[in-house]
């Protein structure tokens, strides 16, 4: 697991910066709430920000996880859109090594500077080792199972068996991600309706408590 300031770098952000951003806005909550209690002498406000700060921490220490995440997906939906052009093209029986400079004209420009670094690397290395390593830009060890049947297409000659390995495990691939991101999505929607009425309760509660508290200032 990536550390809290591995993460941040990778989302190019300045773990000095973040944490003094971090400790700044925490203050100013604690300030606001310290203030709040004096002039109204409401013990309940101190809970109200209280949550307000362990809310705020989770959420400002985790989006450097979601946004890695969501990072990394963006890359992968760039990956199967690009290699479904060069599927096409070799099921076409078309020449491996020119299909991967043809999928150029059709991919972002993160994979086609990519794309360019995989073939200068496949002119001086005829190894498995170019394919790996463009793989590992995705993180994603589907992609690595498909850089390697490629590489073993151009390897055989592009060999018929290989060419449908290819494809069987391709096209695997790109089930298995259309599926997770159809689940995702369910996942959001009913996360969405959960949060809705979890919200709705602590807005109750918090009516309740604040009319509670009136009605005891009132007695009193």
């Amino acid at each position: 697991m990536l550390k809290l300031k591995e993460k941040m770098l990778l989302t190019n952000k300045d773990p000095k910066k973040e944490i003094l951003n971090n400790v700044l806005i925490n203050v100013v909550i604690l300030l606001v709430s310290i203030t709040t209690y004096l002039l109204t002498k409401n013990f309940m406000y101190f809970i109200y920000f209280g949550a307000t700060l362990i809310l705020f921490n989770f959420y400002y220490f985790s989006r450097y996880g979601r946004s890695l995440g969501k990072n990394n997906e963006v890359l992968v939906d760039d990956f199967i859109d690009t290699f479904t052009y060069f599927r096409i093209y070799v099921s076409n029986n078309r020449n491996v090594y020119m299909s991967l400079k043809e999928i150029s004209n059709y991919s972002s420009p993160f994979i086609k500077g990519k794309l360019n670094e995989l073939l200068n690397d496949i002119d001086e290395d005829k190894s498995l080792k170019p394919f790996l390593k463009f793989a590992s830009y995705f993180n994603n060890r589907k992609v690595e199972e498909v850089m390697i049947a490629i590489y073993e297409m151009i390897d055989e000659g592009s060999n018929e068996n290989y060419i449908n390995q290819f494809i069987q495990t391709f096209m695997a691939f790109k089930l298995r991600v259309n599926k997770k991101r159809e689940d995702k999505r369910n996942s959001n929607i009913n996360l969405s309706i959960t949060l809705s009425i979890v919200g709705v309760g602590i807005l109750m509660i918090l009516i309740m408590l604040g009319i509670i508290s009136i009605l005891g200032e009132i007695v009193v």
